[in-house]
């Protein structure tokens, strides 16, 4: 996944970088800062994560992202 397909998603499903940080468990918002400026790889696991997200209806994505939130601080 590139730099530009990554942020297109995260701004489709209506996340900021600290919401994706932390749903991809990423130090934080400069982690996805840097894998928008290209400067690091989203790795193939958070690639295709996002992407099913993107397949998905809004909601339904939504609701995912809900649901996964609930064990992150387990």
């Amino acid at each position: 996944m590139d730099a530009k397909e990554f942020k297109e998603i995260r701004i489709r499903l209506k996340l900021d970088r600290d919401e994706l940080a932390k749903l991809l468990e990423l130090s934080s918002y400069t982690a996805v800062s840097n894998i928008e400026l290209g400067h690091r790889n989203s790795g193939k696991f958070a690639a295709k994560f996002l992407r099913y997200l993107d397949s998905m209806k809004f909601e339904k994505a939504h609701k995912v992202i809900k649901e996964i939130n609930q064990f992150h601080n387990e």
